[in-house]
């Protein structure tokens, strides 16, 4: 990549992060309260301020969708707006000047259509004796003319860029005219009374020449919205909205924006709190800059300031994404993973993380509870960062025990991990028992925490169970010790579903309701409690089912086996015992009863396994 893509390609970063900062200004009312004072505010009344609010948040969200060119017109048409404002600061503080220096005439007032006016007395002599004042603000709004003129030129020449033509040289000149409109005046001896409004009457002259150049070319604007619009449209049709708006998060960076916002107003704050103390403590000998107690009041500002709005929020969610994501790469690492769902730690856990904070309200909350909040549903996301850990090794388990393998590192790895995720959630139980009094969010992470250890310890014991049968020839109670691990494991799980849903139910009638929670407890109830007792339900009666039509075949004798001198056509393992199918094969009960999982007739002939009779009564049985 040359340096010019490479600065091309931080330009297209940096210049969308402003927008940013000003959706979370709006949000947290200092911008309004600024431009719209509460006396403004209660005379236009909540319309007037209810749709200036959301004006300024559409004019950044779609400054943030720009394209890159489209976005350097768009700040040169701010940077435009922006010298205007520092021509009208300049011209006023000049008048303020000159009016406590006016000097009226020995006749003070002249009287025209019965007005009284009030001239200067000698404008020259005015001039000599404040050469350096007038000299600079010339000097000031010259230069401030030459760059109005030079970024309205290339705002009209890009409009018409398919129309290059010479540029009228009068606009430019009367643009100089107007930014020196107030000196001009004062030095011909403008009454008093006006030199109030020469300012105002400047910057409305030279804006109205920006504006009228811009609306004699409003066609080549709309028709640019048009084009965009329908390619939009197309892009859409061709390929899907969720394919369009992934294209559109990646053309747009916006993780990295927000985590370059995020940053960016964390480390402004922390010169806010750093300077004046440096400041304070640069001439003392016995104390350092920041004393530890003042980074710990640092560090707590920057957390109860970074989450104050959605906006910070979601910057705060974009920071945590990207330091989890590390940390699954670690474990993935460790594990020697190829899975993919493990690479989705960090995208998940941020996604929990924003779920939880918006749930909990955490953005208007006073800044003490803020902080205790964020503790709160920092514990809760490690415990879930746990069981997140727990699924991405329990596979492992069951790879490397199942699958036979040798290799001694594999199995201390996935070994390390458990004991790592037993012990850190019972030191971090013990330690948040000890430290805090029983709440209904310290019960949520005692369960969270007992659950994955339990969970853990499953998972132990069937990879125990498989070393078992790894060492033998052919265990055939192996499935059902296996069944009955994992039923008693989701019976576990299930218990502490419905727990943590009526622990949420208390949370939510009692403490902090809310739409985002009363969700949540629905797709809680739905995915961890009642998919999960449908789903044991329909393997429980499976098993039933199997086991009564097993129970109907009998077992084969030793003389059979000797006679039939053959392995099972399922496991391909010798037949020490075995089952006998109304067409006379031989298979094992436990592999016959998972065939019977799917289908009811022989593996070898494809005839029914049991007779019409025995059919009937599987079915009352199932009944």
């Amino acid at each position: 990549m040359s340096w010019r893509s490479a600065l091309w390609n931080t330009l297209d970063v940096v210049l969308r992060i402003p927008p940013f900062f000003v959706v979370n200004s709006v949000l947290n009312g200092t911008l309004l309260s600024i431009m719209i004072s509460d006396e403004e505010q209660s005379s236009l009344g909540i319309t007037v301020y209810v749709l200036a609010f959301f004006s300024v948040i559409g004019l950044c969200l779609v400054l943030v969708a720009l394209s890159s060119e489209q976005l350097i017109y768009a700040y040169s048409l701010l940077l435009t707006y922006g010298i205007l404002i520092a021509s009208y600061n300049f011209n006023s503080t000049f008048i303020s000047n000159q009016l406590e220096n006016f000097r009226p005439l020995n006749s003070a007032t002249t009287s025209w259509f019965s007005l009284e006016f009030t001239f200067q007395s000698n404008a020259w002599l005015t001039f000599t004796e404040n050469q350096h004042a007038f000299l600079g603000m010339i000097a000031i709004q010259c230069t401030l003319a030459f760059c109005y003129n030079t970024l309205v030129d290339e705002l009209i020449r890009t409009l018409r860029h398919l129309h290059q033509v010479e540029l009228d040289r009068t606009q430019q000149a009367s643009s100089y005219f107007f930014f020196l409109l107030p000196v001009l005046f004062i030095l011909i001896s403008m009454p008093r009374q006006f030199l109030p409004y020469l300012p105002y009457l400047s910057t409305v002259l030279a804006g109205l020449e920006l504006h009228v150049g811009l609306l004699s070319h409003v066609h080549l604007l709309a028709d640019f919205f048009h084009i965009a619009w329908a390619k939009s449209w197309l892009l859409i049709h061709n390929i899907g909205l969720q394919r369009f708006l992934e294209l559109q998060w990646e053309r747009l960076h916006v993780p990295l924006i927000l985590r370059l916002f995020w940053i960016s107003r964390g480390a402004y704050h922390v010169a806010l709190f750093t300077v004046p103390r440096v400041a304070q403590n640069g001439d003392s000998k016995t104390r350092t800059y920041l004393s530890y107690e003042d980074l710990v009041s640092l560090s707590k500002e920057i957390l109860i300031l970074g989450c104050d709005t959605h906006v910070s929020l979601l910057g705060m969610t974009s920071i945590i994404s990207l330091l989890l994501h590390y940390v699954g790469q670690a474990f993935i690492f460790i594990l020697d993973s190829s899975r993919v769902e493990d690479r989705y730690m960090g995208t998940m856990s941020a996604l929990l993380f924003f779920i939880l904070a918006l749930q909990s309200g955490i953005s208007g909350m006073v800044p003490v509870k803020r902080l205790h909040r964020l503790y709160c549903n920092t514990c809760l996301l490690l415990m879930a960062i746990l069981h997140f850990v727990h699924g991405m090794v329990h596979p492992e388990l069951l790879t490397i025990s199942a699958g036979r393998s040798y290799s001694i590192k594999r199995h201390a790895r996935s070994l390390c991990v458990c004991a790592f995720l037993i012990s850190f959630s019972s030191i971090m139980i013990f330690y948040l028992c000890s430290n805090n009094s029983i709440s209904t969010w310290l019960f949520a992470v005692i369960a969270f925490g007992i659950e994955l250890i339990v969970k853990v310890l499953i998972s132990l014991i069937i990879y125990g169970l498989f070393l078992i049968d790894a060492k033998m020839d052919f265990w055939e109670g192996l499935d059902d010790y296996i069944y009955y691990v994992k039923s008693t494991g989701s019976t576990i799980e299930f218990i502490f579903g419905l727990l943590l849903f009526g622990n949420g139910a208390l949370i939510l009638l009692f403490e902090s309701g809310g739409t985002i929670r009363a969700l949540m407890m629905c797709i809680h109830a739905y995915f961890n409690i009642w998919t999960q007792a449908k789903e044991g339900w329909k393997v429980f009666m499976k098993r039933r089912l199997a086991a009564t039509k097993i129970n109907q075949l009998s077992l084969a004798t030793a003389d059979q086996l000797k006679s039939y001198a053959d392995v099972c056509a399922i496991c391909y393992h010798e037949l020490t015992s075995a089952r006998v199918t109304k067409c006379r094969h031989m298979f094992h009960g436990v592999c016959l009863r998972k065939w019977l999982y799917m289908q009811d007739k022989c593996p070898l002939c494809h005839q029914a396994v049991y007779s019409s009779e025995t059919n009937g009564a599987c079915s009352s049985t199932e009944n």
